[in-house]
């Protein structure tokens, strides 16, 4: 019996070995073909370090089928498999997701790299503990990978980002991928498809010969060690301050182009990490209610309806606030704007970048104070139907348009103007005849449309325009771009300082015409002008400027960075007023309150914590105008009481939905 399964097992063997002679070549020559459609492919789409580094990897799997395919494969090949598996994995869904709608390309580290193998070599993990087979475990996750590409693919064709954490909150988001899109596949996905389906080949028939070798058999270490990995993963990501010291958080603005420079998975999780909102202490639905009826809303005729253009001039400042000191004025209209205008400074809550924050605090009335430090809440935490004021103005039946020269694709604003309830969004392909300052259209051209939009607007009802502008954006390397230009005559560094006060001259030029046209108009019309940040400069001019180290630069010096103008003018009597200061979430309820419109609840519950805390923003309050401090614990009693309702509402509202008092943050006709 046993020399017959002997005979056996020699026979067997014999086939087998017959079977790799026969496969062997097409075998290598197919890995190496699979390699040399893997290198041209990614080095063709983008000469990005992550491709080199695929590329060499890709090498490394097909060095590895063909050891697999001799008659005794070392098992240290297996473990080489399994790594380029994922590293292959990775590729496929960069590779879709750096595709022709994205508008910057930005490389990835070498770190980056590692931290995103790391996800991947987690999931194989989880994989292979779940089947206990090599081969379902990598073919598991490249078909998980071609999925994720797929779907990034299509997010960033049809919606212009990628999949963020809050996506998963709502089922609803993949409806918005679908109904009349084209999902025909296109040329990167079918080079993707067919990188899949080669490697799935070429694993299946690798397997076929070693299947000795395909199952695991678990032992207490092997799925000790299969848990460990994603564990310790989870752990340092989410428990650690690893990402921050390792300088993530400081780059996280970045993730607003489509991938950002992090990679997918990274993208994702440094997103998910610094997304959650600290619960107020000792916070109930019950408090907020209470805190909601003391405010609640009655019943407003708006009789008068203006209409309303708000233009969120991009780094628009009047840097004087920081001792700049110029040959002239640079801001001569806006200077003079005394007739009919209430004007003053905005305390924002970023500086140099993160746009969307202020735009954030305009549209709802939120403050960034309550936000984790460098998230934006446009990629996290706007949900369909969320309050703002384009809701109160759709509410009173007016037109509502967001208009911003720009693409689409950043910071998530498709999603979120759809959320908010804009009527129509008109981005960079929208604008006709634009006219060019720098790379960005100018202000000039921007207000062209904005009066084409105004004047092809729907007769029987008000406009409410929210418009932004991209003249001014950073960053401020150009020379000699206007003629006669204006002089900074108190620092020796006048490259980025010099071109954007002449910048801010254009600027002002340009609402000077939009003005005159408006003062024509016999619609009652109020524009509203304010800054969305203050630019960034030369370190050095910073430097000169306060002769000192930013980071030792005292807190008003600090909270001057901070500041940005503002104005509201009528093309009808409006009761005029100077130097009326105020932090940027209060300017909605501000302007509803001067204009005499009906207000939320939210709104008359802001105006009163205006007047005991006037300034609040992500990094200072200010109870005086006069002292800004970074330590809350050190306002008066009443001050901190009006911080910590604050607080309550806005979790409330943001975090805690289910419980939100709608009638609380929402008109009702």
């Amino acid at each position: 019996m046993h020399k017959l399964t002997q005979k056996a097992e020699q026979v067997s063997g014999k086939e087998i070995g017959t079977d790799l002679d026969t496969y062997r070549l097409p075998l290598v020559i197919g890995a190496l073909v699979f390699f040399s459609v893997t290198i041209f492919s990614l080095l063709r789409s983008s000469a990005q370090p992550y491709s080199y580094v695929l590329g060499i990897l890709a090498g490394s799997f097909a060095f590895s089928l063909i050891f697999a395919f001799r008659k005794k494969a070392p098992r240290f090949i297996w473990y080489i498999l399994s790594f380029t598996v994922s590293v292959i994995a990775f590729g496929i869904i960069e590779y879709l997701s750096r595709n022709s709608y994205q508008k910057y390309e930005i490389p990835l580290s070498v770190l980056q790299i590692f931290l995103n193998l790391v996800w991947y070599w987690s999931a194989f993990c989880i994989l292979l503990l779940i089947t206990r087979r090599r081969s379902l475990a990598m073919i598991g996750l490249l078909t998980l990978a071609l999925l994720i590409g797929n779907i990034e693919f299509y997010m960033i064709k049809f919606r212009g980002r990628v999949v963020l954490p809050t996506d998963l909150n709502a089922i609803r988001t993949v409806a918005n991928v679908t109904g009349s899109y084209d999902f025909t596949p296109e040329g990167q996905q079918w080079i993707a498809i067919g990188i899949f389906v080669v490697m799935i080949s070429l694993l299946i028939l690798a397997f076929k010969f070693r299947r000795e070798q395909d199952q695991v058999h678990l032992t207490v270490p092997k799925v000790i060690v299969g848990i460990s990995i994603p564990i310790i993963c989870v752990i340092l990501f989410f428990g650690t301050s690893m990402l921050t010291a390792l300088g993530f958080q400081e780059s996280l603005w970045k993730t607003m182009w489509v991938t950002g420079d992090n990679g997918i998975v990274l993208n994702y999780v440094v997103n998910l990490k610094y997304s959650n909102i600290a619960k107020p202490e000792n916070y109930s639905a019950a408090l907020a209610d209470r805190l909601a009826a003391e405010r609640s809303d009655s019943a407003q005729d708006a009789a008068f309806r203006p209409n309303v253009i708000v233009i969120m001039n991009e780094a628009f400042s009047d840097l004087s606030v920081i001792g700049i000191e110029t040959s002239e004025d640079y801001l001569p209209f806006y200077h003079s704007m005394k007739e009919d205008a209430i004007k003053g400074d905005l305390h924002v809550s970023v500086m140099g970048g993160h746009t969307a924050s202020s735009e954030y605090e305009l549209l709802t009335g939120n403050t960034m104070a309550f936000m984790p430090e460098y998230t934006v809440p446009y990629q996290l935490h706007v949900r369909e139907n969320d309050y703002s004021i384009v809701n109160q103005f759709n509410t009173l039946g007016y037109q509502t348009i967001a208009m911003h020269p720009y693409y689409a694709s950043g910071w998530n604003r498709v999603a979120v103007y759809n959320h908010f309830g804009f009527d129509e969004m008109h981005f960079i392909e929208d604008f006709e005849s634009p006219e060019y300052i720098r790379e960005y259209i100018s202000d000039a051209s921007n207000y062209e449309n904005l009066i084409r939009v105004f004047e092809e607007k729907k007769e029987d009802g008000p406009l409410f325009v929210f418009n932004i502008t991209m003249q001014n954006h950073g960053y401020y390397d150009d020379k000699d771009v206007f003629e006669d230009p204006i002089i900074i005559e108190n620092t020796e560094v006048d490259d980025s300082g010099e071109l954007i006060v002449n910048l801010y001259r254009e600027s002002d030029r340009a609402f000077e015409d939009l003005i005159t046209y408006f003062r024509n108009v016999e619609e009652p019309t109020v524009i509203v002008l304010f800054g969305d940040h203050q630019p960034t400069l030369n370190a050095e001019f910073y430097a000169e400027l306060f002769s000192g180290d930013n980071d030792e630069f005292p807190n008003n010096v600090n909270e001057s960075l901070y500041v940005v103008p503002y104005v509201i003018w009528a093309n009808y009597d409006i009761q005029e007023e100077q130097d009326v200061d105020m932090s940027l979430n209060y300017l909605s309820a501000y302007l509803m309150e001067k204009l005499g419109l009906p207000m939320t609840g939210y709104d008359k519950f802001l105006l009163a914590t205006r007047e005991i805390l006037p300034f609040i923003n992500g990094p200072f309050v200010s109870e005086t105008g006069v002292e800004f401090l970074k330590d809350k614990t050190l306002l008066s009693d009443e001050a901190r009481e009006a911080l910590y309702n604050y607080e309550v509402i806005q979790y409330c509202a943001v975090v805690d939905r289910k419980n939100r008092p709608e009638e609380f943050f929402n008109l009702y006709e």
